[in-house]
């Protein structure tokens, strides 16, 4: 084996972490409520249903790309509280294209419940914003940090970045009269890089590695006997 081969085999050895984790999760939710408090500062979405996941392959979740649309709780629920409206306002008449209405601070809470054990769980980063992109449609979109992947019995950090984007169906603004608004909540999606392996993996990947080196060594430097 030629040193040139010896390294290609070291070069593909160290991306083979990436490409085995290249693939983005998509965890898919319907229906649900978008919920302001009694001073419209903040946004709760709850009664959402988990209706689809992919890109968990190798991680302990038997069915690894599923989808039931309109099954309800067949897969698990998302909800989350955003943190405190820091500019903006909830609702305004559509000027004739998609508009931010609203922008949130960092805080809140994010929490998918998922089938056999998995959650998901986050908070906020500072900028999610609140648009209107239709007449009665409305557009909610975050960035989700120190976030958390347990499944199968072993917890992840999603060190990467992780994307929250959902609409309404149209049907506007519900005031109940005393304050709180919501709205209706049609489907979203939530986008992550599938975890990095754990240590353990790491460590075996590390001591290939180590001894590919050292096959190199002995064939640059001759030995002394």
């Amino acid at each position: 084996m030629t040193i040139r081969n010896v390294l290609t085999i070291c070069l593909i050895a160290t991306c083979l972490p990436i490409a085995a984790h290249a693939d983005d999760v998509v965890l898919t939710n319907d229906g649900g409520t978008f919920t302001s408090n009694a001073s419209q500062t903040t946004l709760a979405l709850t009664g959402s249903y988990l209706v689809g996941i992919s890109g968990l392959a190798g991680m302990g979740l038997p069915n690894q790309t599923v989808s039931y649309p309109g099954c309800g709780s067949c897969l698990g629920s998302v909800t989350f509280t955003t943190g405190t409206l820091t500019s903006g306002t909830l609702n305004a008449p559509y000027t004739g294209s998609p508009a931010v209405l609203a922008t949130f601070g960092a805080g809140g809470t994010f929490s998918v419940n998922g089938p056999d054990g998995m959650v998901f769980t986050g908070t906020f980063a500072a900028g999610a914003t609140w648009s209107k992109t239709a007449p009665g449609t409305f557009t909610f979109q975050g960035t989700v940090v120190n976030a958390t992947l347990t499944i199968g019995g072993v917890t992840y950090q999603i060190t990467n970045a992780v994307t929250i984007d959902l609409t309404t169906n149209g049907t506007g603004e519900i005031d109940d009269g005393g304050g709180v608004v919501s709205f209706v909540n049609d489907q979203g999606t939530t986008n992550f890089m599938a975890p990095t392996p754990e240590p353990g993996t790491l460590t075996l990947m590390g001591a290939g590695l180590i001894g590919i080196g050292i096959a190199v060594r002995r064939m640059v430097v001759p030995s002394s006997s």
